[in-house]
């Protein structure tokens, strides 16, 4: 019998299927056929994801401010703001009814962006 390439101690029965390595029931996760190891680095791929959208949801905000704040400079009596909680965007403008659709048009595409990396990130479907 070939010996567990993680523990070295019981003899392999499965193979990883993301490495390749041969491992032992005690060191597979027998539901995803994944060894120990690779369990580790996936789950901090995965930590990692939320904070990049968090990261990306806040410059998409700062942007849409910056764009925001640029339209309304060019026209007096004007003004928006976006506020996002959680997945709804909250949008508050007065004057121009253009400004207020755009920004509302770029809130949605950021939501709709920010749910897609999310599921994409974390492997979901």
């Amino acid at each position: 019998m070939i010996p567990c390439e993680v523990c070295g101690k019981n003899p392999a029965v499965y193979v990883c299927q993301l490495c390749g390595r041969r491992v032992c029931p005690s060191c597979v996760d027998e539901s995803s056929m994944v060894c120990v190891l690779c369990q580790g680095e996936k789950k901090r791929e995965e930590s990692f994801a939320p904070i990049l959208v968090g990261v990306g949801m806040v410059l998409v905000g700062v942007l849409l401010l910056l764009a925001g704040s640029l339209m309304g400079a060019f026209e007096q009596g004007a003004g928006v703001g976006v506020v996002i909680v959680g997945p709804i965007p909250i949008v508050i403008g007065y004057g121009s009814l253009l400004l207020v659709a755009l920004l509302v048009i770029l809130a949605i595409i950021v939501m709709v962006a920010s749910w897609a990396f999310l599921r994409l990130s974390v492997g979901g479907t």
